[in-house]
């Protein structure tokens, strides 16, 4: 493993290589990949906008801003979109309706 290989590599303190392994196990529990964006820069990108829409398509369409707008755009909002992984240790920021967010 890789991951694992760099932390030897690099004397990562024994704490942080279980908060990063943790990290990477449910960043694999969430999505069982990972590294869905290197997989989908080999192929065109017409067809990487229509895999990242018709992944993240229930997504766009909670937001009634962006169900709105034309499927072109919304393609390109999905195949932006970046999942954002969490341990429950970790203290995520939640947005509520009425705040400002910079992260989709």
């Amino acid at each position: 493993d890789r991951v694992k290989q760099y932390m030897r590599f690099r004397n990562i303190p024994p704490d942080i290589q279980s908060s990063i392994l943790f990290f990477h196990h449910c960043r694999w529990e969430a999505s069982q990949t990972l590294d869905e964006r290197e997989t989908l820069s080999l192929l065109p990108q017409p067809l990487q906008l229509d895999i990242s829409f018709a992944v993240k398509e229930k997504v766009i369409h909670t937001v009634p801003i962006l169900e709105s707008l034309p499927i072109i755009i919304q393609k390109r909002i999905a195949h932006a979109l970046r999942p954002q992984v969490y341990a429950p240790r970790d203290n995520p920021i939640i947005y509520n309706v009425g705040d400002i967010g910079w992260d989709l």
